[in-house]
């Protein structure tokens, strides 16, 4: 088979830093490619015209900056316009499109008949795993706009059952396939260079995510307030950008100071893609206390560097964390936090047991191949199913 992945116009593809659902596409990819299947990326116009034998069609679309979050709608929004332009001029030796973006997936369900092939669509979007009151007004608008895109398209894969069950609300036939990594990439094998950098000479808190309200920033700064009051040489290392919705600035920065915890908090800000895979070797814990998850991909890397976890209590996390390799606490739970923190600083033995446990589970329920294997059968049946219709010539000549 042809796939033709369609990117998401704001990171390029593979990502340098950040962009996990840029470095899922570039993976499937690459997996398709191991199957004896071809793969074509449309993508922004940075970066080379085929790597590891992957072929890009690098497309020039507008960046909007300063206006926060519509600048990211924007931004998204021209980039579909210029994919679905390029995608109808490559219609003809593609099987199947797959989409990964709600704006994107929009614009190529809208024109679908234009482009005459079958349509798959992956969710990433979080809020489906949320009741109606917890939906803000500007996510249940987007999500009206998605809930278009999984009726029309071919066919629907969400990336945790959780988040399936909640996209069922829209449509009865959703494909689970759950987000993964590679366990040669994602290994314990890098030591521990980022903790010299950064002159940690304790045990190692490690979170990666982007700085926003959503990952429980707040939460898990009280409790390493808590933490650090019994074990003062514990280091908490916050990895990522502070969400665009704080116009550059750190808000959390001065809680930091509040809480006198200048010394055992560290902000990285957004870091290389080689920085990153450093840092999760160097960890001894891994730490996410999300309010709300699609299903979490830097979980699933810390997992593969063998680290235990202390996680939110949500259902599409547990898909991944259980008691064998990790503590989840409720939302909000800063006293459980803190003490799912302690009990790895103060029990070694477990600790390490529970990191085996997380590469253990990786290796057996999320690698890439098992991910791709799946996907392939989606294409598969969605290209077996779709009835391509005869366009007038007009039309068909307008796109050409």
């Amino acid at each position: 088979m042809r796939i033709c992945i369609v990117g998401t116009g704001v990171v390029s593809i593979p990502p340098k830093r950040g962009g996990a659902v840029e470095r899922i596409e570039f993976d499937i990819a690459k997996g398709l490619l191991k199957l004896g299947h071809e793969s074509i990326i449309i993508d922004t116009i940075d970066g080379e015209k085929e790597i590891t034998g992957v072929r890009f069609e690098r497309i020039w679309a507008p960046k909007i900056k300063g206006l926060r979050k519509l600048s990211l709608i924007l931004t998204e929004l021209f980039f579909a316009f210029f994919a679905f332009l390029k995608a109808s001029k490559l219609k003809k030796t593609i099987n199947v499109f797959h989409i990964h973006t709600t704006l994107c997936g929009f614009i190529f369900c809208f024109f679908k008949r234009f482009i005459n092939k079958p349509i798959v669509y992956t969710s990433h979007n979080p809020d489906w795993t949320l009741t109606a009151s917890e939906i803000s007004i500007p996510s249940r608008f987007m999500l009206k706009i998605e809930s278009f895109c999984i009726k029309r398209a071919d066919a629907v894969t969400a990336v945790s059952n959780f988040a399936g069950e909640g996209m069922s609300r829209v449509r009865k036939d959703i494909h689970v396939v759950h987000n993964f990594v590679s366990t040669e990439l994602f290994s314990p094998k890098y030591g521990d260079e980022f903790k010299r950098k950064l002159q940690v000479k304790g045990p190692m808190v490690l979170f990666v995510g982007k700085l926003s309200p959503a990952k429980g920033i707040e939460h898990l700064l009280r409790a390493a307030k808590k933490v650090v009051a019994k074990k003062p040489e514990t280091k908490f290392v916050l990895v990522g950008p502070v969400s665009f919705l704080e116009g550059g600035k750190n808000p959390w920065d001065s809680l930091r100071r509040e809480l006198g915890l200048e010394k055992n908090v560290i902000f990285t800000g957004g870091i290389s893609f080689d920085e990153l895979l450093q840092a999760y070797s160097s960890a001894d814990i891994f730490v996410l206390p999300t309010l709300k998850e699609a299903f979490s991909y830097v979980i699933l890397e810390a997992m593969s560097f063998g680290l235990p976890i202390v996680a939110s209590r949500i259902p599409s996390v547990s898909e991944a964390v259980s008691e064998e390799n990790g503590i989840l606490v409720d939302i909000g739970g800063i006293e459980r936090l803190s003490d799912a923190i302690l009990y790895f600083l103060e029990n070694e033995e477990k600790r390490l047991e529970m990191g085996k446990n997380s590469r253990k589970k990786i290796i057996k329920e999320f690698t890439p191949e098992r991910a791709i294997k799946r996907y392939l059968t989606v294409y598969k049946e969605s290209f077996a199913a779709h009835k391509p219709r005869v366009l007038p010539q007009k039309l068909e000549n307008g796109l050409k």
